[in-house]
């Protein structure tokens, strides 16, 4: 299902989940890696917001619900959501972060 411009979704993050990316940005700021870390969160926000059918990849679609559960990933951070077919609603239902994650090393 492809977005129309000037689409916008409301993006629903429970507080339990705002609390561990919180809690996880204590890890990236340890781990030097805090400025790919934001950017990762501001891609996702991005993506959920305007284009959330067509980034990352269908899961499953919940028929009687009428949600489309898809999971998408942005440098360390995956993120599991579901994407209302009836309203423009993104529900976000987990954070994963890859704690190994490293960027690539710069091409010579």
């Amino acid at each position: 299902m492809s977005e129309s411009p000037g689409r916008c979704f409301t993006v629903g993050i429970s507080a339990a989940q705002r609390e561990s990316l919180k809690a996880e940005a204590v890890w990236a700021v340890a781990s030097g890696l805090d400025a790919e870390y934001v950017a990762a969160l501001k891609e996702i926000e991005f993506r959920l917001t305007v284009e959330p059918h067509e980034w990352g990849e269908s899961r499953e679609f919940l028929n009687h619900l009428r949600v489309q559960n898809r999971c998408g990933t942005s440098r360390m951070v995956t993120v599991l959501y579901g994407v209302a077919e009836d309203r423009d609603v993104v529900f976000v239902r987990e954070f994963r972060i890859n704690r190994r994650w490293r960027p690539a090393p710069p091409s010579a």
